[in-house]
């Protein structure tokens, strides 16, 4: 307690008024044998509250969306973004194939790595100075040279859709379009993932297609 309002530079009563307000309703813990404060279990549920008030909840409600995932077994996400250099997964839907990809709601990711983050990288108003900067402290299991980086974000911003095909994570094919603002400032990147070889290049096309389709059309639900 006393470190934390050092830190912040509060009256220590204070500081133990809040703390022990947090602790009541489980936001943090605390633990009488060190005398230390962590992160309690409440805070999920205040995480929780904050995503489901976010607007991309609606987004995934869409019954095109709600198709593709179920349809064709894809992993269906929403992204954005948080803070310089990292986004969130504020909506997820899972398809119903036997093996399919998994990402936790609230789950973080640097900010261009995978197709999400080409479209990032396009159309979030980034210089080529900071996506050099943040391209160098990016791991993929298969990173592109920044050269090669930059010109697939070129085509991305031409196209309105970015892919990847196992460049960010073994065995994994992602899909990446945005979703913009009434402004045209972009709000959302509408992610697709499944396991590569799950589908034959037709029905690829289609769905890498109609992905596209898709998000253009949600920017009425901001």
């Amino acid at each position: 307690m006393t470190a934390i309002a050092r830190e912040l530079n509060i009256n220590a009563s204070t500081c133990f008024n809040i703390l022990r307000t947090l602790a009541f309703t489980g936001v943090i813990d605390f633990d009488p044998v060190t005398r230390s404060y962590c992160t309690g279990l409440g805070a999920i549920d205040l995480a929780n509250k904050a995503l489901l008030r976010d607007s991309a909840t609606t987004l995934l409600s869409h019954p095109r969306v709600q198709h593709l995932a179920l349809t064709y077994g894809v992993t269906m996400t929403v992204f954005k973004r948080i803070g310089a250099d990292r986004v969130t997964a504020v909506s997820v839907i899972e398809g119903t194939a036997a093996v399919r990809i998994h990402i936790r709601l609230g789950q973080r990711f640097p900010l261009l790595v995978g197709s999400s983050g080409r479209v990032w990288a396009a159309f979030g108003g980034l210089s080529q100075a900071d996506i050099g900067r943040q391209w160098s402290a990016m791991r993929w299991h298969n990173q592109p040279d920044l050269a090669d980086y930059l010109a697939q974000v070129a085509l991305v911003a031409k196209r309105k859709i970015a892919i990847d095909d196992g460049d960010h994570v073994p065995g994994m094919f992602s899909a990446s379009a945005p979703v913009f603002r009434s402004d045209g400032t972009l709000q959302y990147s509408l992610s697709a993932a499944w396991a590569r070889g799950q589908h034959d290049k037709p029905t690829t096309r289609l769905i890498v297609t109609e992905l596209k389709k898709i998000a253009a059309e949600l920017q009425a639900f901001e």
